[in-house]
């Protein structure tokens, strides 16, 4: 089984996709339309509500790559700490979706994604998609880096690409 570790702020929300929410939401304030406010507040706190600061171009090539290679996904990103994005996941990759790594205070993410996969000895390939790998230790060389400003592009696609195929 093909796995993708995935984290979510750097990958597939980039700077300009979260701005730009925030951006939205400023605008809202400031023309004072309270109904479009609250909407938009409703929509924030439902399952799935944190989906609009994705940015769509990531989006898009990962579930490229996710077609290509047949790689499972397991978030390992701090949105997995709330259980409302699980419908973003379930929405966006489908049965390819098969879980998160378990929030440990005491470890780094590289030790959690190693607890998932002693856990899981049917993986035999997987990569783990980050912008950050200060805390991955020995499973740095199976990461592939993002940068928070393009997130996730082709050039990691292609290297995710010769990983897991």
């Amino acid at each position: 089984m093909k796995v993708i570790f995935l984290d979510i702020d750097g990958v597939l929300a980039t700077r300009s996709s979260i701005s730009a929410w925030h951006a939205r939401m400023t605008k809202l304030v400031q023309t004072g339309n309270n109904d479009e406010i609250e909407a938009e507040i409703a929509q924030r706190k439902s399952p799935g509500g944190n989906a609009g600061e994705l940015d769509s171009a990531c989006v898009g090539l990962f579930l490229r790559l996710l077609d290509i290679t047949k790689a499972n996904v397991v978030i390992s990103s701090s949105w997995r700490y709330d259980k409302r994005n699980d419908k973003i996941w379930q929405d966006l990759f489908g049965d390819k979706y098969i879980g998160k790594t378990r929030r440990d205070l005491d470890s780094g993410r590289g030790d959690e994604i190693q607890e998932w996969l002693d856990k899981h000895p049917e993986v035999d390939k997987f990569v783990i998609l980050d912008d950050e790998s200060c805390d991955m230790g020995n499973r740095i060389k199976f990461m592939v880096e993002t940068e928070m400003i393009g997130g996730f592009t082709d050039w990691q696609f292609s290297q995710c690409l010769q990983r897991l195929i």
